[in-house]
C-alpha cells in the first residue's frame, strides 16, 4: 500500500521511512524532512520523530 507525503505528495510505500510529528500528526519522507529539519512547519511546540 502506497500513502503520500503531506509535504511534497509523493506516494511511499506505508514501511517507507517515514517522520510524524509528535503534536499534530504532519507526516513527511525522508527527503523532506531533510529539507525541513526536526521542527514541524505545521504546528507550534511539534518535532518529527522516525516512524
Amino acid at each position: 500500500m502506497f500513502i503520500p507525503c503531506q509535504s511534497c505528495n509523493t506516494e511511499h510505500a506505508t514501511d517507507w521511512l517515514w517522520f510524524v510529528c509528535d503534536t499534530c500528526g504532519y507526516r513527511v519522507c525522508h527527503p523532506c524532512k531533510a529539507s525541513i529539519g526536526f521542527k514541524c512547519e505545521q504546528c507550534t511546540f511539534g518535532y518529527f520523530k522516525e516512524k
